[in-house]
């Protein structure tokens, strides 16, 4: 969505997936809790981390407190059979995400998530609704109403919906959450709609196929529920 403020003639549609226009403010408290579980494990060292020695414990569960929002309390529900199995995947991916992850990349990527604001530069000023009419291209968005980590409404993917000249939602609408997008439904919305936008364009058609917003959704300024 930066790239369809910042550059507004550049391309002739932007599809952002799980996005996000805005911090929120849910944000800002997760991703602070995660990264106060990596600066608290003793091998942080103030980010002077040995090389062969970084704070792998305090990463693997920072990241883990990031994901348990991604996820949908349904989605728990499906893939967790008993408590054993909630303490077995904790430990593994713990063990597998501080393994794999770079303490301090993924500290200063938190740092920048929760400063986004696509309003946040002139001449916009902090105004969404603004920043929002802008757009001069088309706006596929795709968010996750089941998704707790980028939530769609405090992340102001609605407000930037009603207010671009063009543009439409397709909601994933998968229990996964964030990672809803890696689903089989996630998979089908996004290329059933990606190739739909692609063949509108090559075809010389304007604006989209369907309801601007998903018919079962009562208001188009919120996600059902």
């Amino acid at each position: 969505m930066q790239w369809a403020v910042s550059y507004p003639d550049f391309m002739d549609v932007v599809i952002p997936v799980v996005p996000m226009a805005q911090a929120s403010r849910q944000d800002a408290f997760i991703w602070e809790l995660a990264r106060q579980a990596i600066m608290l494990d003793p091998k942080w060292r103030d980010g002077a981390y040995l090389a062969d020695d970084p704070p792998r414990r305090g990463v693997g569960v920072g990241i883990n407190i990031q994901n348990a929002f991604g996820f949908s309390a349904e989605s728990f529900a499906e893939m967790f059979r008993d408590r054993a199995a909630v303490d077995r995947f904790v430990t593994t991916t713990s063990e597998q995400l501080g393994a794999s992850t770079d303490a301090r990349d993924w500290v200063y990527r938190t740092w920048a998530i929760v400063d986004h604001d696509i309003a946040a530069a002139p001449p916009f000023n902090g105004d969404l609704r603004a920043a929002a009419r802008s757009i001069h291209a088309r706006l596929l968005l795709i968010p996750n109403c089941f998704d707790q980590l980028h939530t769609p409404g405090p992340g102001g993917v609605m407000e930037v919906a009603v207010n671009a000249p063009n543009a439409k939602i397709a909601d994933i609408d998968d229990t996964l959450g964030h990672s809803g997008n890696n689903s089989l439904r996630g998979i089908n919305v996004i290329t059933a709609e990606v190739r739909d936008i692609l063949q509108r364009i090559a075809d010389g058609r304007p604006g989209f196929s369907g309801p601007r917003f998903p018919r079962h959704w009562s208001r188009a300024d919120r996600c059902p529920g």
